[in-house]
């Protein structure tokens, strides 16, 4: 005997069969890849991570150089308001042939007025120039970042040795024993003190801020430590946007 059928209503629609029996079909899945070396779009290349590691250092340091140099401009004038506690001490490069090189030069230039020297380290050379030449400006150029020279020039100082170059920064850091060296010497001097009224401005608030004495001679300008009564007598009202430290923070 057959087996009987559910009856179906007339123009109902015929039931579809089953599927055959397996895994249901995978959803949101993606075809497989082609053929063919990996993508690299998400990939970050280490020489181009280092290099904007590298790029962003830069920038973060030249940042913090500037707020200080702007710091320590509004603070002392490009010198502390007091002498470093360090001691002096000789250490360098500066030999008598150096010397007698340089005695030699400043004797064929004749008046010396200014002194640019890049590199001065722990200031013996510099020392030496501001007791030959008094009446000059002698502007001294170097870094005297301790750690810079552990970290990239070591090189450069080989034949000290790192052990020898290492207890040198430790014992006498380069810029608190370099200006401890010239300190006998220390004062801000500029020019350009008869040509624009915002540099008048900005050098006597400072004189006032820090009672100084103010040497003119024509178009420059000198600090000495002095009694503020004496700058008082210098009295246009400077403005705030005239200050020391802006007037040079651009040539940072």
């Amino acid at each position: 005997m057959s087996t009987p059928t559910s009856p179906t209503k007339p123009g109902s629609p015929a039931k579809m069969p089953a599927p055959p029996p397996g895994p249901p079909p995978p959803e949101n899945v993606l075809p497989p890849m082609p053929p063919g070396p990996p993508p690299t779009e998400n990939i970050i290349d280490p020489k181009k991570k280092r290099e904007r590691e590298e790029d962003d250092s830069r920038r973060k340091k030249k940042k913090r150089v500037k707020i200080e140099l702007e710091r320590d401009l509004d603070n002392g004038i490009g010198w502390p308001s007091g002498r470093p506690r360090e001691p002096r001490y000789r250490h360098g490069w500066f030999l008598p042939t150096h010397e007698r090189v340089f005695e030699r030069v400043l004797a064929d230039v004749g008046e010396v007025k200014v002194i640019l020297e890049l590199g001065s380290w722990y200031g013996s050379s510099t020392e030496w120039l501001c007791e030959r030449c008094p009446d000059a400006a002698v502007y001294a150029v170097d870094l005297w970042d301790d750690s810079f020279i552990l970290d990239k020039q070591r090189d450069h100082y080989s034949t000290m040795g790192d052990r020898k170059l290492e207890n040198l920064l430790n014992n006498h850091p380069l810029w608190d024993t370099f200006l401890a060296n010239l300190w006998s010497f220390s004062r801000s001097s500029g020019d350009d003190y008869g040509h624009y009224e915002s540099v008048r401005n900005a050098v006597t608030e400072c004189a006032l801020e820090f009672n100084k004495f103010i040497h003119v001679d024509q178009n420059r300008w000198t600090y000495h430590r002095g009694s503020p009564d004496m700058v008082e007598t210098f009295k246009p009202k400077p403005k705030a946007t005239d200050s020391f430290a802006s007037l040079l923070a651009g040539y940072a």
